[in-house]
């Protein structure tokens, strides 16, 4: 029977705006999803898998099957709701609890900072192609 070496990472991974779900708790600002999605009619990203709530449970999961990395998907907005200024204590302290309970499993983390969900307020001053968008994100990745 061949096994995996040791060192090697079994992992998952998150989007925060396909995962988390509570796009209007916590303090998380708005993206252009939220608008975009909601004029569609179809689907929005409430309550998504609701990783916001079940992040223990996923990651008991993430145990019991050998899975033994994550790749984590950081919602900007829902640090900075703005995109810049001030910062969504509630929103730190939700990622703090989620790479606590990742840790306690022996689950090793990588970080994404941004997977297409720029601050709505950033959006629609132009996304990356403006460049206070991207002096935002340099702030936002420093943090």
């Amino acid at each position: 029977m061949k096994t995996l070496p040791e060192d090697f990472i079994f992992g998952g991974a998150t989007a925060a705006y396909q995962a988390e779900g509570a796009t209007k708790e916590g303090g998380k600002g708005p993206v252009a999803w939220d608008e975009y999605l909601e004029k569609q009619g179809r689907f929005l990203a409430d309550p998504a898998s609701d990783f916001y709530h079940k992040y223990p449970e996923d990651l008991e999961l993430c145990s019991m099957f050998g899975v033994n990395g994550i790749r984590l998907s950081i919602a900007w907005s829902r640090i900075f709701p703005e995109g810049t200024g001030w910062i969504n204590q509630e929103g730190v302290d939700f990622y703090h609890k989620v790479l606590a309970e990742a840790e306690r499993r022996g689950i090793k983390v990588f970080v994404t900072l941004h997977h297409f969900d720029t601050p709505k307020a950033l959006f629609d001053q132009g996304d990356f192609l403006n460049r206070d968008t991207i002096d935002a994100f340099v702030d936002y990745a420093r943090f």
